[in-house]
């Protein structure tokens, strides 16, 4: 099969196979489809009318980070309402892990997109 068709079954509501002619337009509009394909729709009304597929990946990127932040708080909320009301000191501290490791996987690095002087003595240092 060419690299370059799209098949029904590569997107949830992919019905017609398209051949992609490798132009910036039509590449962008699959994109757009799959992602629109894929999202709820509550997202799909905040993206509806992005004419680009990176505009909608910033919109997805302000939406998720957002609920991030809601999910972060209410995380931290338990790990400080947590009590261990007659639980054995390990079903508590396992509750107490597993709370942190969720607000740990919320803790997310920007990524680097220049690297200054600084920076990379500082990345040799570590080697």
């Amino acid at each position: 099969m060419n690299a370059l068709y799209l098949h029904p079954s590569d997107g949830q509501s992919s019905i017609v196979v398209e051949k992609l002619t490798g132009s910036v337009g039509s590449c962008n509009n699959v994109m757009i489809s799959c992602i629109f394909a894929n999202v709820i729709e509550n997202i799909k009304k905040s993206i509806i009318f992005t004419s680009s597929a990176q505009e909608v990946w910033k919109s997805l990127e302000i939406w998720f980070s957002q609920l991030s932040g809601l999910r972060k708080f209410k995380l931290c909320r338990e790990v400080y309402d947590l009590k261990q009301r007659g639980r054995s000191v390990i079903d508590y501290y396992t509750s107490v892990y597993a709370l942190w490791e969720k607000i740990e996987e919320l803790n997310v690095c920007p990524p680097l997109t220049k690297v200054n002087t600084e920076m990379r003595a500082y990345l040799n240092a570590l080697k």
